[in-house]
């Protein structure tokens, strides 16, 4: 049990970076990934996302409870948006159970357009972050499954 508690001492949270490319200008990639009818299209997990309040016009503040499902079990949680920033930065807060997940989104125009992605998990108890270290290379690879769906969504519509 000691060895399993040990990364949760060590260190309470995980981060990790994506990038991906995708033939589509920026700004198109950013409105498409920002619109809750789209994310159930390349988010295998993801159900729906409801506004919390009313419409903020920057995007800053503005809060939604997302319903997704979390290693098979249909969960709600809280999303603010923290950062906004003209069809080229994007950054959330989201609160799934026993934990925090923070999300800095980033759309720049190269010979394509490429959005880097940096996420940080933070456990909130020693066993949730424990459990962290020990899921990273999942979460890694979900996040890479889904970034591949949206560059093949995006690329193929016209």
């Amino acid at each position: 049990m000691a060895g399993y508690l040990l990364p949760g001492m060590i260190s309470n949270s995980i981060s990790f970076k994506n990038e991906i490319s995708i033939d589509k200008p920026s700004s198109k990639v950013f409105l498409y990934l920002i619109f809750p009818g789209h994310l159930k299209l390349w988010l295998d997990d993801f159900e729906k996302a409801e506004m919390i309040g009313n419409l903020i016009k920057d995007g800053m503040g503005n809060q939604f409870i997302v319903t997704y499902k979390l290693m098979g079990r249909r969960t709600n949680f809280m999303v603010e948006i923290t950062h906004f920033k003209n069809n080229r930065e994007i950054s959330f807060v989201a609160h799934p159970p026993n934990m925090e997940v923070l999300i800095d989104m980033k759309f720049i125009e190269k010979d394509d357009s490429s959005l880097l992605i940096s996420s940080t998990f933070t456990g909130e108890s020693l066993l949730s972050r424990s459990a962290l270290f020990f899921i990273k290379p999942w979460l890694r690879h979900d996040f890479e499954k889904d970034l591949k769906q949206l560059k093949s969504l995006m690329e193929t519509e016209d």
